[in-house]
C-alpha cells in the first residue's frame, strides 16, 4: 500500500520523504550542507523568495535587491520585524549605471530587454510593458561589504532572477563569486521570453567555467497549451566540493538532485 501511495504522490511531483523531488526540498537540504550564512536575493520583487526561505527554516541572514520603486515598497513592508532581512533598492549589473527597466503589467516580469512576442503568447496581459522607470546599477562587488558586515566568515548564496540580465550581474561582482560565493540559484529560459535573452543549456555552462556544479533543475513554468514543454527553469548550482585525490580524471556526479 505505502508504494502505491508512493507511486500516486510522485505523479503529482510529491514524495513521503523530504527529498530534491520539488525545489523546497531541495534548498531545505542544500543550503544547510553549504553552511549558508548569507542569501542575496537578486530581483527580490515583493520579497517571495525570501520569505519561502524562512518557511523552509533559514535563519540566516537575507539581502533583497529589487530596483523597481512599486515592488520594492511591497519588499520594504514584507522586511518589517525581520532584523536579519534588509534590501537595497537599485539593480545590479556589470557596472555603475542609470538604466531604463520595462516594468511589465504583472511586475514580476521587469526586464532591462525587452519582451518577445513568445511572451505574449505564454503569459498574456501581463508580460505587456505596461511603463518604464529610470534605475540606477550598482555592481556586487561595491555593495558586498555592506552586506556582510558583521558576518563572520561570510558563505553567500546568490539568487538571480532579472529576466535575462543574470550575466551582467556575475560580470559585476567576480570577485564576490569567486571569493565567497558558495551556491547559486538562477532562473534559465529553455523559451525566447525577452529579446537576445541567452537560451537554455548555452546559459549553463559558463557557470560551470566559474567551478559551479548542477545540483538541480525545476522547471518554473511550461506552455499552457498543453503544459508539457518548458518555458522556464530554476537552475541550482554548488561550487564543486575539493574531493580527495583517488586518481581518477573526470569528476564524479553530484548527488541525485531530480530525485
Amino acid at each position: 500500500m505505502k508504494t502505491l501511495i508512493r507511486r500516486m504522490l510522485r505523479r503529482l511531483d510529491l514524495d513521503l520523504v523530504r527529498t530534491h523531488t520539488t525545489i523546497e526540498g531541495h534548498l531545505a537540504r542544500l543550503l544547510p550542507s553549504l553552511g549558508v550564512n548569507l542569501v542575496i536575493d537578486v530581483g527580490a520583487h515583493h520579497g517571495e523568495y525570501a520569505s519561502l526561505l524562512r518557511e523552509l527554516g533559514y535563519r540566516g541572514r537575507i539581502c533583497s535587491v529589487e530596483p523597481v520603486a512599486a515592488s520594492y515598497a511591497i519588499l520594504e513592508a514584507a522586511m518589517q520585524g525581520d532584523r536579519d532581512w534588509c534590501g537595497l533598492n537599485h539593480a545590479l549589473g556589470s557596472g555603475r549605471a542609470t538604466l531604463s527597466i520595462n516594468v511589465t503589467s504583472a511586475t514580476d516580469q521587469s526586464s532591462f530587454l525587452t519582451p518577445s512576442p513568445n511572451a505574449a503568447l505564454w503569459f498574456g496581459d501581463a508580460s505587456a510593458v505596461a511603463r518604464t522607470e529610470s534605475v540606477a546599477v550598482q555592481c556586487l562587488d561595491d555593495v558586498i561589504s555592506s552586506c556582510i558586515e558583521g558576518i563572520r566568515d561570510p558563505r553567500v548564496w546568490l539568487k538571480l532572477d532579472t529576466q535575462g540580465f543574470d550575466w551582467q550581474v556575475i560580470e559585476g561582482g567576480k570577485a564576490t563569486v569567486e571569493q565567497l560565493v558558495v551556491g547559486i540559484q538562477t532562473e534559465v529560459a529553455a523559451q525566447p521570453l525577452c529579446d537576445n535573452m541567452l537560451l537554455f543549456p548555452e546559459n549553463v555552462r559558463p557557470f560551470l567555467a566559474l567551478g559551479f556544479e548542477t545540483t538541480g533543475l525545476f522547471a518554473v513554468s511550461r506552455d499552457p497549451r498543453d503544459m508539457i514543454a518548458a518555458i522556464e527553469y530554476d537552475l541550482v548550482m554548488r561550487r564543486l566540493p575539493e574531493l580527495p585525490d583517488q586518481g581518477f580524471t573526470t569528476r564524479g556526479h553530484s548527488e541525485d538532485a531530480l530525485g
